[in-house]
């Protein structure tokens, strides 16, 4: 007995130094998913960077513009009537909009349909940082396409908590949503309530409509392309 009572403070820092060791490895991992998942998305945007250079179109009626959830979407079937084109990328930002504006530009389209926002949430963006990036792409929207029109889309609401650590809340996307709409009629924007195409009584995206809480399934498509497809009217040339 007396043995292992002068063995027990020993036994018990080991015990500690294992524990603060498997703590400290855990919290090391945590820190570098942004890391990965930064680059992960930086390397899928490139590749669609490169297969939409790869493209013989030169030219499109109307634009989707977004992230996964515009990306997502099959536009060019939805639309039959017109030449649409799908320009969402997974994981894209507003600045990542901006940053490849010239390639939309290219393009020459009557209209962009754009939908973005809920990725830089979703990073933990402060709301007055994410706002002062929009000014910055409705401005260049304005200087740089001023004979494009353009329809500017509600963030979708999401499910009560997302999963892996993604920030977007509702009830800051209520918030960011105020602003867009304010921001449209200002820049002369056609907006689109698409946030209420999808949320339940609770505010939230509706499970019927998503299997993970953050994008759309077919139905979830098919009601948006039904609640926009009169706009999609494109004026002889």
């Amino acid at each position: 007995m007396e043995d292992l009572n002068n063995s027990f403070p020993t036994l018990l820092v080991i015990s500690l130094t294992i524990n603060v060791l498997v703590i400290g490895l855990a919290l090391y991992g945590l820190s570098q998913i942004p890391k990965v998942m930064k680059s992960f998305v930086g390397s899928m945007t490139q590749r669609q960077k490169d297969s939409w250079a790869a493209s013989k179109l030169n030219s499109a009626d109307i634009v989707f513009l977004g992230d996964s959830i515009t990306h997502e979407g099959s536009w060019e079937e939805y639309f039959l009537e017109c030449r649409a084109v799908n320009r969402g990328i997974n994981g894209d930002t507003v600045q990542g909009v901006i940053d490849r504006l010239p390639d939309v530009f290219a393009l020459n389209p009557q209209k962009i349909f754009l939908l973005i926002g809920v990725n830089d949430l979703n990073n933990h963006l402060p709301i007055e940082r994410l706002k002062a990036t929009y000014d910055d792409l409705f401005d260049k929207l304005n200087t740089d396409a001023p004979n494009t029109e353009i329809f500017l889309q509600s963030i979708l609401p999401v499910k009560d908590k997302l999963h892996f650590g993604l920030g977007a809340k509702n009830k800051d996307i209520l918030v960011v949503n105020s602003f867009l709409k304010t921001q449209a009629a200002h820049h002369g924007f056609t907006f689109i309530d698409t946030h209420s195409l999808f949320e339940n009584e609770q505010g939230v995206l509706r499970p019927d409509l998503s299997n993970d809480g953050l994008h759309l399934c077919g139905q979830g498509y098919a009601q948006w392309r039904d609640a926009i497809s009169q706009f999609v009217q494109i004026d002889p040339v």
